[in-house]
Protein backbone atom coordinates (compact mmCIF):
# COMPACT_ATOMS: atom_id res chain seq x y z
CA UNK A 1 0.00 0.00 0.00
CA UNK A 2 1.61 3.27 -0.79
CA UNK A 3 0.98 6.56 0.72
CA UNK A 4 2.25 9.69 0.81
CA UNK A 5 2.90 12.20 3.83
CA UNK A 6 2.06 16.03 3.70
CA UNK A 7 2.47 18.41 6.37
CA UNK A 8 4.45 22.13 6.21
CA UNK A 9 6.04 21.43 9.88
CA UNK A 10 9.23 18.90 9.24
CA UNK A 11 9.30 17.35 12.33
CA UNK A 12 6.18 15.84 11.50
CA UNK A 13 6.87 14.45 8.91
CA UNK A 14 9.83 12.62 10.44
CA UNK A 15 7.66 11.50 12.98
CA UNK A 16 4.66 10.37 10.45
CA UNK A 17 7.93 8.41 8.30
CA UNK A 18 8.85 6.90 11.71
CA UNK A 19 5.21 5.56 12.51
CA UNK A 20 4.64 4.60 8.88
CA UNK A 21 7.60 2.28 8.71
CA UNK A 22 6.98 0.20 11.85
CA UNK A 23 3.27 -0.75 9.49
CA UNK A 24 4.92 -3.41 7.13
CA UNK A 25 1.74 -3.01 4.71
CA UNK A 26 2.74 0.45 3.79
CA UNK A 27 5.47 1.81 1.71
CA UNK A 28 6.19 6.01 1.69
CA UNK A 29 6.28 6.83 -2.17
CA UNK A 30 6.59 10.86 -1.53
CA UNK A 31 7.25 13.29 1.75
CA UNK A 32 5.83 16.99 0.94
CA UNK A 33 6.05 20.12 3.35
CA UNK A 34 4.24 21.89 0.13
CA UNK A 35 0.43 21.13 -1.14
CA UNK A 36 1.90 22.12 -4.78
CA UNK A 37 5.05 19.42 -5.48
CA UNK A 38 2.17 16.94 -3.67
CA UNK A 39 -0.43 17.60 -6.13
CA UNK A 40 2.09 17.26 -9.16
CA UNK A 41 3.50 14.55 -7.94
CA UNK A 42 0.59 12.70 -7.20
CA UNK A 43 -0.76 13.75 -11.04
CA UNK A 44 2.14 11.12 -12.45
CA UNK A 45 2.03 8.50 -9.26
CA UNK A 46 -1.41 7.15 -7.94
CA UNK A 47 -1.15 6.26 -4.68
CA UNK A 48 -3.38 4.67 -1.85
CA UNK A 49 -3.36 6.98 1.19
CA UNK A 50 -2.65 10.69 1.53
CA UNK A 51 -2.16 12.00 4.92
CA UNK A 52 -2.30 15.63 4.84
CA UNK A 53 -2.35 18.49 7.57
CA UNK A 54 -5.05 20.16 7.22
CA UNK A 55 -3.80 24.14 8.27
CA UNK A 56 -1.35 24.83 6.40
CA UNK A 57 0.44 28.13 4.36
CA UNK A 58 -1.09 29.44 1.03
CA UNK A 59 -3.31 26.48 0.26
CA UNK A 60 -4.95 24.56 3.85
CA UNK A 61 -5.47 20.35 3.67
CA UNK A 62 -9.40 21.03 2.90
CA UNK A 63 -8.46 22.94 -0.46
CA UNK A 64 -6.13 20.73 -1.17
CA UNK A 65 -8.33 17.92 -0.95
CA UNK A 66 -11.31 19.51 -3.30
CA UNK A 67 -8.23 19.86 -6.05
CA UNK A 68 -7.72 16.42 -5.59
CA UNK A 69 -11.59 15.53 -6.06
CA UNK A 70 -11.93 17.97 -8.92
CA UNK A 71 -9.28 16.10 -10.87
CA UNK A 72 -10.37 12.86 -9.95
CA UNK A 73 -7.18 11.94 -8.46
CA UNK A 74 -7.25 8.15 -6.63
CA UNK A 75 -6.20 8.09 -2.93
CA UNK A 76 -7.86 7.62 0.77
CA UNK A 77 -7.50 11.08 2.20
CA UNK A 78 -6.83 10.87 5.63
CA UNK A 79 -6.56 14.28 7.55
CA UNK A 80 -4.00 15.19 10.68
CA UNK A 81 -4.83 18.13 13.00
CA UNK A 82 -4.57 19.62 15.99
CA UNK A 83 -8.06 21.44 15.78
CA UNK A 84 -11.24 19.28 16.31
CA UNK A 85 -13.52 22.11 14.57
CA UNK A 86 -12.70 20.77 11.01
CA UNK A 87 -13.98 17.73 11.41
CA UNK A 88 -17.65 17.84 9.69
CA UNK A 89 -15.91 19.97 6.74
CA UNK A 90 -13.26 17.56 6.28
CA UNK A 91 -16.07 14.68 5.63
CA UNK A 92 -17.78 17.06 3.57
CA UNK A 93 -14.73 16.46 1.09
CA UNK A 94 -15.35 12.69 1.74
CA UNK A 95 -12.26 12.60 4.18
CA UNK A 96 -11.44 8.66 4.62
CA UNK A 97 -10.21 9.29 7.92
CA UNK A 98 -9.66 12.08 10.50
CA UNK A 99 -6.55 11.71 12.97
CA UNK A 100 -6.19 14.45 16.05
CA UNK A 101 -3.06 15.09 16.60
CA UNK A 102 -0.60 13.57 18.63
CA UNK A 103 -0.58 10.80 16.39
CA UNK A 104 -1.21 7.70 18.39
CA UNK A 105 0.31 4.72 16.93
CA UNK A 106 -2.90 2.25 17.80
CA UNK A 107 -4.95 4.93 16.13
CA UNK A 108 -2.56 5.12 12.52
CA UNK A 109 -2.28 1.26 12.71
CA UNK A 110 -6.22 1.02 12.67
CA UNK A 111 -6.73 3.46 10.08
CA UNK A 112 -4.52 1.99 7.45
CA UNK A 113 -6.17 -1.93 7.95
CA UNK A 114 -9.11 -0.09 7.20
CA UNK A 115 -8.04 1.55 4.18
CA UNK A 116 -6.73 -1.67 3.32
CA UNK A 117 -10.08 -3.66 3.96
CA UNK A 118 -11.75 -1.20 1.43
CA UNK A 119 -9.64 -1.47 -0.94
CA UNK A 120 -9.63 -5.43 -0.66
CA UNK A 121 -5.63 -5.26 -0.75
CA UNK A 122 -3.57 -8.06 0.11
CA UNK A 123 -1.30 -8.37 3.11
CA UNK A 124 2.33 -8.74 2.40
CA UNK A 125 3.98 -12.02 1.58
CA UNK A 126 4.96 -13.79 4.79
CA UNK A 127 7.13 -15.73 2.88
CA UNK A 128 9.60 -12.91 2.21
CA UNK A 129 12.85 -13.25 4.17
CA UNK A 130 12.45 -11.85 7.95
CA UNK A 131 15.11 -9.66 9.24
CA UNK A 132 16.27 -8.93 13.14
CA UNK A 133 14.00 -9.61 15.85
CA UNK A 134 12.98 -6.56 17.31
CA UNK A 135 12.30 -5.79 20.98
CA UNK A 136 10.38 -2.72 22.16
CA UNK A 137 10.94 -1.92 25.76
CA UNK A 138 10.10 1.30 26.37
CA UNK A 139 6.38 1.27 27.54
CA UNK A 140 6.16 -1.94 28.13
CA UNK A 141 7.84 -5.47 26.40
CA UNK A 142 6.85 -6.31 23.27
CA UNK A 143 8.71 -8.69 20.84
CA UNK A 144 8.20 -8.86 17.02
CA UNK A 145 9.65 -10.72 13.90
CA UNK A 146 11.45 -9.46 11.25
CA UNK A 147 8.32 -8.99 9.49
CA UNK A 148 7.04 -6.60 11.84
CA UNK A 149 4.57 -9.28 13.88
CA UNK A 150 4.05 -9.98 17.18
CA UNK A 151 5.71 -13.06 18.86
CA UNK A 152 4.50 -14.72 21.52
CA UNK A 153 6.47 -15.67 24.63
CA UNK A 154 5.46 -18.85 26.13
CA UNK A 155 5.54 -17.03 30.07
CA UNK A 156 6.10 -14.41 31.82
CA UNK A 157 9.30 -15.88 32.79
CA UNK A 158 10.63 -15.97 29.48
CA UNK A 159 9.66 -12.35 28.87
CA UNK A 160 11.48 -11.00 32.27
CA UNK A 161 14.47 -13.39 31.31
CA UNK A 162 14.59 -12.02 28.15
CA UNK A 163 14.24 -8.68 29.07
CA UNK A 164 17.16 -9.24 31.82
CA UNK A 165 19.78 -10.43 29.55
CA UNK A 166 19.24 -7.90 27.16
CA UNK A 167 19.58 -5.00 29.88
CA UNK A 168 23.01 -7.06 30.94
CA UNK A 169 24.48 -7.54 27.59
CA UNK A 170 27.39 -6.56 27.83
CA UNK A 171 29.08 -9.11 29.94
CA UNK A 172 27.50 -12.75 31.27
CA UNK A 173 25.53 -12.99 34.23
CA UNK A 174 26.13 -15.80 36.47
CA UNK A 175 23.10 -18.31 37.34
CA UNK A 176 23.07 -17.56 41.10
CA UNK A 177 22.58 -14.14 39.93
CA UNK A 178 19.64 -14.56 37.72
CA UNK A 179 18.17 -17.13 39.98
CA UNK A 180 18.55 -14.29 43.03
CA UNK A 181 16.91 -11.52 40.81
CA UNK A 182 14.24 -12.65 38.19
CA UNK A 183 13.48 -16.27 40.72
CA UNK A 184 13.89 -14.00 43.92
CA UNK A 185 12.02 -15.86 46.45
CA UNK A 186 12.27 -19.07 45.62
CA UNK A 187 14.52 -22.30 47.53
CA UNK A 188 17.89 -22.65 45.50
CA UNK A 189 17.03 -25.87 43.90
CA UNK A 190 13.60 -24.68 43.14
CA UNK A 191 14.99 -21.50 41.49
CA UNK A 192 17.76 -23.17 39.90
CA UNK A 193 14.81 -25.58 37.79
CA UNK A 194 12.71 -23.06 37.12
CA UNK A 195 15.77 -21.14 35.48
CA UNK A 196 16.54 -24.13 33.16
CA UNK A 197 13.05 -24.84 32.43
CA UNK A 198 12.56 -21.05 31.08
CA UNK A 199 15.95 -20.78 29.47
CA UNK A 200 15.01 -23.68 27.31
CA UNK A 201 11.85 -22.26 26.29
CA UNK A 202 13.27 -18.85 25.35
CA UNK A 203 15.81 -20.51 23.00
CA UNK A 204 13.09 -22.56 21.39
CA UNK A 205 10.91 -19.46 20.48
CA UNK A 206 14.01 -17.83 19.41
CA UNK A 207 15.18 -20.83 17.55
CA UNK A 208 11.34 -20.67 15.68
CA UNK A 209 12.32 -16.88 14.48
CA UNK A 210 15.81 -17.64 12.99
CA UNK A 211 17.67 -16.70 16.00
CA UNK A 212 19.18 -19.49 17.12
CA UNK A 213 22.08 -19.85 19.71
CA UNK A 214 21.85 -15.92 20.64
CA UNK A 215 21.72 -17.22 24.48
CA UNK A 216 24.94 -18.23 24.89
CA UNK A 217 26.46 -20.52 28.41
CA UNK A 218 29.26 -19.48 30.45
CA UNK A 219 29.91 -21.99 32.70
CA UNK A 220 27.54 -21.09 35.54
CA UNK A 221 26.09 -18.20 34.05
CA UNK A 222 23.94 -16.95 30.82
CA UNK A 223 24.87 -14.02 28.03
CA UNK A 224 22.82 -13.07 25.10
CA UNK A 225 24.01 -11.93 21.69
CA UNK A 226 22.31 -8.67 20.59
CA UNK A 227 23.09 -8.65 16.83
CA UNK A 228 20.06 -10.89 16.49
CA UNK A 229 18.05 -7.97 17.90
CA UNK A 230 16.90 -4.57 17.11
CA UNK A 231 16.25 -3.32 20.70
CA UNK A 232 14.51 0.45 21.07
CA UNK A 233 16.21 1.50 24.47
CA UNK A 234 19.58 0.44 23.63
CA UNK A 235 19.11 1.94 20.23
CA UNK A 236 17.63 5.25 22.15
CA UNK A 237 20.84 5.66 24.07
CA UNK A 238 23.01 5.24 21.11
CA UNK A 239 21.40 7.82 19.38
CA UNK A 240 21.26 10.52 22.04
CA UNK A 241 25.15 10.18 22.78
CA UNK A 242 25.43 12.53 19.59
CA UNK A 243 23.19 14.86 20.28
CA UNK A 244 23.93 16.92 23.11
CA UNK A 245 23.55 20.03 20.73
CA UNK A 246 20.31 20.00 18.50
CA UNK A 247 19.83 22.32 15.35
CA UNK A 248 18.72 22.34 12.22
CA UNK A 249 21.67 19.80 11.23
CA UNK A 250 20.17 17.31 13.16
CA UNK A 251 16.85 17.82 14.25
CA UNK A 252 15.45 15.14 12.01
CA UNK A 253 17.83 12.52 13.89
CA UNK A 254 16.52 14.06 17.27
CA UNK A 255 12.91 13.79 16.84
CA UNK A 256 13.57 10.49 15.64
CA UNK A 257 14.99 9.94 18.97
CA UNK A 258 12.25 11.39 21.09
CA UNK A 259 9.37 9.04 19.58
CA UNK A 260 11.55 5.88 20.77
CA UNK A 261 10.84 7.06 24.38
CA UNK A 262 7.33 5.49 24.29
CA UNK A 263 7.52 5.40 28.02
CA UNK A 264 9.43 4.16 31.03
CA UNK A 265 11.64 1.11 30.57
CA UNK A 266 9.45 -1.98 30.45
CA UNK A 267 6.00 -0.37 31.73
CA UNK A 268 3.85 -1.60 34.40
CA UNK A 269 6.30 -4.69 34.39
CA UNK A 270 7.54 -3.68 37.30
CA UNK A 271 10.80 -5.57 37.33
CA UNK A 272 12.70 -4.66 40.38
CA UNK A 273 15.97 -5.37 39.21
CA UNK A 274 15.02 -2.85 36.33
CA UNK A 275 14.51 -0.14 38.51
CA UNK A 276 17.96 2.19 38.37
CA UNK A 277 18.02 1.92 34.71
CA UNK A 278 14.85 2.48 34.47
CA UNK A 279 15.29 5.95 36.35
CA UNK A 280 18.53 6.39 34.61
CA UNK A 281 16.78 6.29 31.20
CA UNK A 282 13.74 8.23 32.24
CA UNK A 283 16.42 10.99 33.88
CA UNK A 284 17.79 10.93 30.46
CA UNK A 285 15.03 11.27 28.37
CA UNK A 286 13.62 14.33 30.66
CA UNK A 287 17.58 16.02 29.73
CA UNK A 288 16.86 15.52 26.60
CA UNK A 289 13.40 16.29 26.18
CA UNK A 290 14.16 20.05 27.73
CA UNK A 291 17.06 20.07 25.01
CA UNK A 292 14.70 19.61 22.25
CA UNK A 293 11.59 21.34 23.28
CA UNK A 294 13.88 24.62 23.56
CA UNK A 295 14.88 24.38 20.50
CA UNK A 296 11.47 23.74 18.66
CA UNK A 297 9.61 26.91 20.93
CA UNK A 298 12.80 28.80 19.72
CA UNK A 299 12.33 27.76 15.88
CA UNK A 300 8.38 28.47 16.14
CA UNK A 301 7.58 24.36 16.28
CA UNK A 302 5.11 24.51 18.74
CA UNK A 303 2.68 22.34 18.19
CA UNK A 304 6.16 19.40 18.15
CA UNK A 305 6.76 21.61 21.30
CA UNK A 306 3.60 20.99 22.97
CA UNK A 307 3.26 17.18 22.01
CA UNK A 308 7.05 16.49 23.83
CA UNK A 309 6.50 18.32 26.74
CA UNK A 310 3.24 16.73 27.58
CA UNK A 311 4.99 13.63 27.68
CA UNK A 312 7.83 14.77 29.77
CA UNK A 313 4.90 16.43 32.47
CA UNK A 314 3.34 13.14 32.27
CA UNK A 315 6.95 11.88 33.77
CA UNK A 316 6.80 14.65 36.53
CA UNK A 317 4.29 17.15 36.87
CA UNK A 318 6.13 18.95 39.04
CA UNK A 319 9.20 19.27 37.48
CA UNK A 320 9.61 23.25 36.91
CA UNK A 321 11.42 23.87 34.28
CA UNK A 322 9.15 21.81 32.15
CA UNK A 323 6.38 23.64 33.16
CA UNK A 324 7.76 26.84 32.62
CA UNK A 325 8.80 25.59 28.71
CA UNK A 326 4.95 24.47 28.65
CA UNK A 327 3.79 28.12 29.90
CA UNK A 328 6.13 29.32 27.20
CA UNK A 329 5.12 26.72 24.24
CA UNK A 330 1.43 28.42 24.98
CA UNK A 331 1.89 32.13 24.85
CA UNK A 332 3.98 31.34 21.48
CA UNK A 333 0.79 29.78 20.25
CA UNK A 334 -1.33 32.96 21.73
CA UNK A 335 -3.12 30.12 23.61
CA UNK A 336 -3.84 33.11 26.51
CA UNK A 337 -6.27 29.71 28.06
CA UNK A 338 -3.78 27.00 28.34
CA UNK A 339 -0.96 29.64 29.33
CA UNK A 340 -3.71 30.27 32.40
CA UNK A 341 -4.44 26.06 33.40
CA UNK A 342 -0.85 25.16 32.58
CA UNK A 343 -0.05 27.55 35.67
CA UNK A 344 -3.17 26.68 37.76
CA UNK A 345 -2.50 23.15 37.09
CA UNK A 346 1.32 23.57 38.64
CA UNK A 347 0.08 25.74 41.57
CA UNK A 348 -2.22 23.38 42.71
CA UNK A 349 -0.20 20.18 42.32
CA UNK A 350 2.69 22.04 44.08
CA UNK A 351 0.14 23.05 46.92
CA UNK A 352 -1.38 19.73 47.30
CA UNK A 353 1.54 17.60 46.88
CA UNK A 354 4.38 19.66 49.09
CA UNK A 355 2.12 22.27 50.64
CA UNK A 356 4.11 25.33 48.86
CA UNK A 357 3.35 27.89 46.44
CA UNK A 358 5.62 28.27 43.31
CA UNK A 359 8.19 30.36 43.80
CA UNK A 360 8.72 34.45 42.47
CA UNK A 361 10.57 33.90 39.38
CA UNK A 362 7.94 31.07 37.84
CA UNK A 363 4.91 33.72 39.12
CA UNK A 364 7.04 36.47 37.18
CA UNK A 365 8.01 34.65 34.25
CA UNK A 366 3.84 33.68 34.23
CA UNK A 367 2.61 37.21 34.29
CA UNK A 368 5.16 38.18 31.62
CA UNK A 369 3.98 35.93 29.21
CA UNK A 370 0.13 36.48 30.37
CA UNK A 371 1.36 40.55 29.48
CA UNK A 372 3.24 39.45 25.84
CA UNK A 373 0.40 37.49 24.71
CA UNK A 374 -2.14 40.18 25.16
CA UNK A 375 -0.16 42.97 24.10
CA UNK A 376 0.55 40.96 20.47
Amino acid sequence: MKAIIVDDEKSMLLIMRKMLAKLQEVEIAGIFQDTGDAFRFLKDNPVDLIFVDIRMPEESGLEFARRIAADSIPGALVFLTSYKEYALEAYDVCAFDYIMKPIDQERLTRTVRRAMQRHELKEPDSSRPSGRLSVYGMGGLELRNGSGEPVQLNSSKCAELLSFLLLHHHHSISKWRIMEEVFRGMPPHNAEAYLNTTVYKLRRVLEAQGAAEVIITHNEGYSIDTKAFYVDFLDFEDRIKNLSVIDSSNLGEAMITESLYAGELFGDKGYCWSLPERERLALLYKRFGKTICGYLIKTGALTQSVYILKKLLAQNILDRDINCLMMHAYAAQRDIVSLAKQYELYTKTLQRELGITPDSMITEFYHMLQKSVYES
